[in-house]
């Protein structure tokens, strides 16, 4: 049985990649948080509307679901940035540009789809983790835990 060495695990290990992997997920987890205080903060709000008690805290929770919206729609675009630090970016040398694209162009027409495939995968992952925060939600309720 092959036991591979842990000193040279760890230095071939890409620590970059590591944390950034890391860092991403922490937002993706902090994007999902986000969007469930967003959706919880929207539905005490539609309830309480109209009922004289609540009207004071029902202004400062609206105002409180803004600043949720807002981070639960920025936080997967931060992820997406993260997610490309450390990536190692081979040039496509084989390639020729079209008749009617520079090759500079071509490069970042690249980095944007490449982009937005790390925008997908952000997303994917915050809706991972709100799917999660509710099955949570749902299994501590159910046994009267929460």
């Amino acid at each position: 049985m092959f036991v591979p060495d842990e000193k040279n695990v760890l230095r071939k290990l890409n620590w970059t990649r590591t944390f950034s992997l890391f860092f991403a997920t922490s937002l993706m987890i902090l994007s999902g948080y986000s969007a469930m205080r967003w959706i919880g903060a929207v539905g005490a709000v539609s309830g309480w509307t109209g009922l004289p008690q609540y009207s004071d805290r029902a202004q400062r929770l609206a105002l409180e679901s803004e600043w949720w919206r807002g981070l639960a729609l920025v936080l997967p675009f931060a992820a997406a940035l993260v997610l490309g630090l450390g990536v190692r970016r081979q040039a496509v040398k084989d390639c020729e540009p079209a008749p009617t694209h520079s090759a500079e162009s071509q490069t970042r027409l690249l980095s944007f789809v490449v982009y937005l495939g790390w925008l997908g995968a952000s997303y994917l992952g915050t809706l991972v983790f709100v799917l999660c925060f509710t099955l949570i939600g749902f299994v501590l309720t159910k046994f009267r835990m929460y």
